[in-house]
Parts: C-alpha cells; sequence; structure tokens
C-alpha cells in the first residue's frame, strides 16, 4: 500500500516539475516579447537620463531571460539587478531582497530604479564572526514596499552584533 502511495506521489510530482513555466493569463508569445522590449528599453532611456557616468549599464543574454544590472558609480549606493523572462515576468535583486516572478511592467521597473537612486533602500544587519550573518532588506516604493531576508547563520539574530545602513542617492 505504501508503495503504491509512494508512485502515485512520485508520478504527480514529475508531472509537475516537468511543466513548462506558465505564462500570464490572455498574453501570447509576441506580446510578451513587445512587453519585454518595452521594459528594457525603459530602463536603458532612465539609465541615459542620468548624469553622465552616474551609473553603469550592464546586459547580458541568458537563456530564457534578459539579464540587466545597474552599478552606481557611488560605492556608498546600492545597485540593483533585474532578469527580465521570457514569460512576461521579472526577477528583483537589491542587496538581501531577491523576488521572483513579479509581472513585468516597464512603470514597475522604472519606479523601482528611481526608488534605489535616490538611496530609499533600508538595511539591517547581523555581523558574526566578522561576516554579514543576516540581513534584512527593505525598498520603499510609492506602489508599496519591497522586502527580502537573507540567512547565513541562524544565530546571528541573537549572538551577532546588530547595524542599520543606508545608501546615498546616485548624484
Amino acid at each position: 500500500m505504501l508503495l503504491i502511495v509512494l508512485a502515485g506521489f512520485l508520478l504527480v510530482l514529475g508531472r509537475h516539475l516537468g511543466r513548462p513555466r506558465r505564462r500570464p493569463e490572455g498574453t501570447d508569445l509576441v506580446a510578451q516579447q513587445d512587453l519585454k522590449d518595452e521594459a528594457i528599453r525603459a530602463v536603458r532611456s532612465w539609465v541615459e537620463s542620468l548624469p553622465a557616468g552616474a551609473a553603469q549599464l550592464i546586459e547580458e543574454q541568458v537563456p530564457y531571460e534578459y539579464v540587466v544590472r545597474i552599478v552606481p558609480r557611488n560605492t556608498r549606493s546600492l545597485g540593483v539587478q533585474f532578469r527580465i523572462g521570457d514569460n512576461g515576468t521579472f526577477g528583483l535583486y537589491v542587496s538581501a531582497i531577491r523576488i521572483e516572478d513579479l509581472p513585468l511592467s516597464a512603470q514597475y521597473l522604472v519606479e523601482i530604479c528611481e526608488a534605489v537612486k535616490q538611496g530609499r533602500v533600508e538595511e539591517e544587519i547581523w555581523v558574526r564572526r566578522g561576516q554579514v550573518a543576516k540581513s534584512k532588506t527593505v525598498l520603499r516604493l510609492p506602489s508599496g514596499n519591497l522586502g527580502g531576508t537573507d540567512l547565513k547563520d541562524l544565530f546571528a539574530t541573537i549572538l551577532g552584533q546588530h547595524d542599520t545602513r543606508t545608501y546615498e542617492p546616485y548624484c
């Protein structure tokens, strides 16, 4: 009996893992590509609107997504990375914030870029044995805050030294 239940579970799990990622409802491949292109153009345009040399744009095409990184010249500012997918979603990476499958929108990407540029990022860190053991990041957006936590040491909040970081605007 247990063997039959286990086999059924593995069959369902195999079907679930083998499924391709779903596209948002009501969109086709051409519309998704247009949305992706529009989002990339919006980020490029935003970086070009910054004062000369304030930030560098690094772009890379990888399988199934387009990676865009914005690296500020000011070392006390924070950069941002977007992984723009072929399926109408994107991933956001800002310090401890790592969010996948956000709905792709050019306006939302620019809103995130603007918040990072203005330094509207707060970060709490716990240091243990000279290493960042835990960090908790909040990105303050007009449309609603985004947050994330990166935990490398389970005992960081108990035994680590606590500090708060803020980041400077790009220019």
